[in-house]
């Protein structure tokens, strides 16, 4: 197989398996996900690519048997492979460049690739990336949502950890608004990667850590946490540990079909919900902890 080449897996899904699919094509090493709200049916469409030389290939088989092996946990779960070929890393390249193009994801921040140019506008704050294998551009409504959430709390003068950096996005945008220290940590090698090569970009100061079970030495004032529900409970000592007394946590990557079980979660700890970030496929949820709270 040519180094050139990489593996395009295009897959349609029900929302109930989506975050399932997301995961089962990560742990290939994929690199990143682009997902695409409601485009088939009201089905959300999962891209990702593979590259050859990092793991066995994806087959017809194998992802029929990892349907079958999950679909028993769902009362109405569906997926279609929609594509399982190969693409030249050109092409790919190209097309996802055709996607990518400067975006308000709110009213004052601009996030734009480093292949397009945008005239700024006084008050805007314009995040400049190159995200490489998809790992967030702010075009997905999780991504969205979670800037929201940072710019409603604003981040002037505090501590803010961007937990599962992905780009970076956030963590920029963070620093741009004004954050006195902002954290980033991963647990992909390759997402960190991309973030510090984003970092550099936009020259600002962001520190950078490859880690799942991270918990800063000083606790922060706001988390952005754009997960999914199953990595939110699974990190959640982490998160709890990392963020001070009366601090604030943008739980995001949650789907709305699905928000009772991160609420029935969420609501037996020391947290309160402030705010609801309600979107077409995905809620994001604004928290504060409790003040006696210990960490």
């Amino acid at each position: 197989m040519s180094e050139n080449k990489y593996q395009k897996i295009s897959i349609s899904c029900s929302n109930d398996i989506m975050e399932i699919f997301s995961n089962y094509l990560l742990e290939r090493n994929t690199g990143g996900i682009v997902a695409e709200d409601g485009q088939l049916n009201g089905q959300t469409v999962l891209t990702a690519y593979l590259s050859p030389d990092k793991n066995e290939l994806f087959t017809h088989e194998e992802i029929e048997k990892f349907f079958e092996s999950i679909r028993g946990n769902f009362d109405d779960a569906q997926y279609d492979i929609i594509s399982l070929d190969f693409i030249e890393a050109e092409d790919w390249m190209a097309g996802w460049k055709k996607t990518f193009v400067p975006i308000h994801v709110t009213e004052n921040l601009v996030v734009r690739p480093t292949w397009e140019s945008y005239d700024i506008q006084p008050g805007e704050i314009e995040v400049v990336i190159d995200p490489k294998m998809a790992f967030g551009t702010g075009h997905h409504e999780t991504t969205a949502q979670c800037m929201a959430g940072v710019e409603k709390l604003g981040v002037m003068g505090k501590r803010v950890l961007d937990y599962g950096c992905g780009s970076g996005l956030l963590a920029i945008a963070a620093y741009k608004m004004g954050a006195d220290k902002v954290i980033a940590c991963d647990i992909d090698p390759e997402a960190i990667e991309c973030a510090r090569e984003n970092i550099m970009l936009n020259k600002v100061k962001v520190e950078v850590i490859e880690s799942g079970k991270y918990i800063p030495e000083k606790p922060v004032d706001i988390i952005a946490a754009n997960l999914s529900i199953d990595q939110i409970i699974e990190v959640y000592t982490e998160l709890d540990k990392s963020l001070k007394p009366g601090g604030q946590v943008i739980y995001s990557g949650i789907p709305t079909f699905d928000k009772q079980r991160f609420l029935d979660f969420i609501l037996k700890k020391p947290y309160i919900i402030r705010d609801e970030l309600l979107g077409e496929e995905w809620v994001s949820y604004i928290a504060s902890k409790a003040s006696g709270s210990g960490n």
